[in-house]
């Protein structure tokens, strides 16, 4: 495994971490927990960056960014505009975000152990004033 970069680390981890085609209920909660999670690193990690052991949650653009890499052979799946306008529309953004079901909450925080799991990772962290939408 070869030291990630600073700006491409969210989608190294989920392209390592999620290598099978996400349903749109997987893909809804990767976003999620890309836009509100900060992840701690390990220290020396970022090959351009070895000091910075925190990267903050991506902005929803930025979340919808890594899903379209994700899904680069799949059309316009690949495209990030159809991930953001889900989001925005289709997804419910904040209300439903922040009014997770029972469900949805199990999965999300299998989703956040899987990416604790990851060597370069040591947790994942809610964002400075949001609460966790796993809880």
């Amino acid at each position: 495994m070869s030291a990630p970069k600073f700006h491409t680390l969210h989608e190294t981890l989920a392209c390592e971490l999620f290598t099978k085609p996400l349903s749109d209920a997987d893909a809804f909660l990767l976003f999620c927990l890309l836009h509100t999670y900060t992840i701690v690193l390990e220290p020396g990690i970022l090959e351009d960056d070895a000091g910075r052991t925190e990267l903050h949650g991506l902005t929803a653009r930025g979340a919808a960014e890594v899903l379209a890499a994700l899904s680069t052979k799949h059309g316009q799946r690949s495209d990030y505009e159809v991930w953001h306008h889900r989001f925005w529309s289709d997804w419910g953004a904040y209300e439903r975000l922040n009014g997770l079901s029972a469900a949805e909450k199990e999965r999300l925080a299998s989703m956040k152990a899987r990416v604790e799991g990851h060597p370069f990772v040591v947790r994942l962290e809610v964002e400075p004033g949001e609460h966790d939408p796993a809880e």
